[in-house]
This record gives structure tokens, sequence and C-alpha cells, in this order.
């Protein structure tokens, strides 16, 4: 079991519509300062794991996948990180079904990781 993990940087707010990989997710820049980053994707036995450290304020929204499930954590979320406009803080576990809408607004520091599966 070969394990082949892929880092990439962010370095404009295009590259946040994978931070969950392949997700599609619009994301808009809520601030003029820079935004920075990275992304992390890996497959193994038919699970996609994820994860992303975002610097920047940054909203996130879409489905996460379109027909598998989403477990998602936030390892550690910046101050006034908010899901569905309530504050998040760090270690909040999610549950994404296929489709399911995921309405976010990340705050600089904010590093998550998530595995996308099959039911």
């Amino acid at each position: 079991m070969d394990t082949t993990w892929t880092s990439v940087p962010v370095a404009r707010i295009e590259d946040l519509r994978d931070a969950v990989y392949g997700a599609g997710l619009e994301a808009t820049q809520m601030s003029k300062t820079s935004l920075s980053g990275n992304l992390t994707f890996a497959r193994c036995d038919d699970v996609l794991y994820c994860s992303g450290l975002i610097n920047g304020q940054v909203a996130l929204r879409g489905p996460l996948s379109s027909d598998l499930v989403t477990v998602g954590v936030g390892l550690r979320m910046g101050s006034g990180t908010r899901h569905w406009l309530e504050e998040t803080t760090s270690g909040a576990v999610g549950v994404f079904q296929g489709g399911d809408e995921h309405d976010a607004f990340y705050t600089p520091g904010s590093l998550y990781a998530t595995a996308t599966l099959s039911l």
C-alpha cells in the first residue's frame, strides 16, 4: 500500500476551489491582505485524504462531494472561523453526505483534515 502525498501551495484564491480535492468549491477572498497556505492530498484504498492550512480570510461554499461522504475535523481553527454562521472551534467535527452544502468562513491560521469515502 504505497500512498503518495501531494502538496500544493495556496498562492491565489482559485487554489482553494480544491480545498477538498475535486470539490470545485466557490472560493471568495474576504480581505485585501495576501493569501497563502498549503493543500495536501492522498488517496489510499478508495479514501481521499485532504488537509489544508489557510492563511487569509476566505469564504468557501458548495458540496464537498456529489455522492460520497466527507468527514472533516478542524485541527486548529482561527478565531472567528464560522460554519453556517456559527463560530467553529478547534476539534470540531463535521460529517457531510454527498451533495450537502458546505458554507464556511475561514480566518488566518485555520488548519483542517478531511477523509472522503463511499458509504
